[in-house]
């Protein structure tokens, strides 16, 4: 009688459990790390974690979308490219692929893939003594007009360095930097 107790609990637990999970995934605006067969996961390792795929999922309010490009150069941050455009499209995927010195960009949607490059990032890492990355790992909530960081590369000339989503890069005390986000917009790209 414990045992099927037991088991009972348990199941009902994974159920309310997947319940939450899916509500938590399908609910509003969200942009999150692509999920991938482990044939697919095993490939993408081949990249050694410089390229990085996120889906997203909006709703009618929004109109367009900037990926940006942003790096550090001489004590202060500057934009060193953007791509925009209007939206198509409430589900997409984004990739990116950091480079030695630049950068991929893939917009890919039902119809197909855009590719952007952009053969400099304008920043140089040669003289950081420590050198963090961050992306996007879990799914994260989407709001109109405002700018979400999806990957940041800092280097430090000092002993170490915090890197951190949560923290807005443009205070990160660094010598170098690489950071891509994305906005998106409730007004039309004319």
């Amino acid at each position: 009688m414990k045992k099927a107790i037991l088991s009972l609990i348990l199941v009902t637990s994974i159920v309310l459990s997947a319940c939450n999970n899916t509500d938590d995934n399908h609910n509003g605006m969200i942009i999150m790390p692509s999920k991938f067969s482990e044939e697919t996961q095993e490939v993408l390792k081949i990249f050694d974690d410089e390229v990085v795929f996120l889906d997203y999922t909006i709703d009618e309010t929004v109109k367009s979308s900037s990926i940006n490009l942003w790096f550090y150069k001489n004590g202060e941050w500057t934009e060193g490219g953007k791509t925009s455009g209007n939206v198509d499209s409430l589900e997409n995927q984004i990739a990116i692929r950091l480079k030695e010195n630049g950068y991929d960009l893939f917009a890919i949607d039902k119809n197909g893939h855009i590719k952007y490059s952009y053969p400099e990032i304008g920043t140089d890492f040669s003289n950081s003594t420590a050198i963090a990355s961050t992306r996007i790992s879990s799914p994260t909530q989407i709001t109109l007009n405002e700018e979400i960081p999806l990957w940041i590369k800092l280097g430090t000339d000092k002993s170490g360095i915090d890197i951190g989503m949560a923290d807005d890069f443009r205070n990160s005390d660094c010598n170098a930097g690489v950071a891509i986000t994305v906005t998106f917009s409730d007004k039309e790209i004319e």
